[in-house]
């Protein structure tokens, strides 16, 4: 016995499986993102696992620090709490072209149009909280 095949039998066939291809490219980005959180700096600092080491512009005081990065890419978040600035020698007051290449539930859903770049990372405080993102 033939199976009919009409115009949108077909169509709607191709929305499965750019479905199910969706799942599995989404799968695939997920599985390559790692999110860690430390209580304090000393505690990123002494991790040992290199994608979560602090940048260089973090503060010694910083704490609640939460980090979700790109493995084997580029991209991350940061987010953590201090009463002191970005301290990089580095940093200078900008604009923050650009969106971040991943997400979390975490971040802020609106940016700020101008912050600090500290090398390749955007910097701003929202809500007495400071955000950077790479990538």
């Amino acid at each position: 016995m033939a199976i009919a095949r009409t115009p949108l039998a077909v169509a709607a066939a191709a929305v499965v499986v750019a479905g199910l291809t969706g799942c599995g490219m989404m799968n695939g980005f997920v599985e390559n993102e790692k999110e860690r959180s430390f209580s304090t700096w000393e505690r990123a600092a002494e991790d040992g696992d290199h994608d979560f080491a602090p940048p260089e512009f973090v503060p010694e005081d910083a704490t609640d620090i939460r980090m979700r990065m790109v493995t084997g890419g580029d991209g991350g978040l940061l987010r953590y709490s201090s009463a002191t600035g970005p301290t990089d020698d580095e940093c200078v007051e900008g604009s923050l072209s650009g969106e971040p290449v991943i997400d979390s539930s975490w971040w802020p859903q609106t940016l700020p149009d101008e912050g600090v770049i500290c090398g390749t990372w955007r910097v701003f405080e929202a809500d007495g909280t400071t955000y950077a993102f790479t990538g």
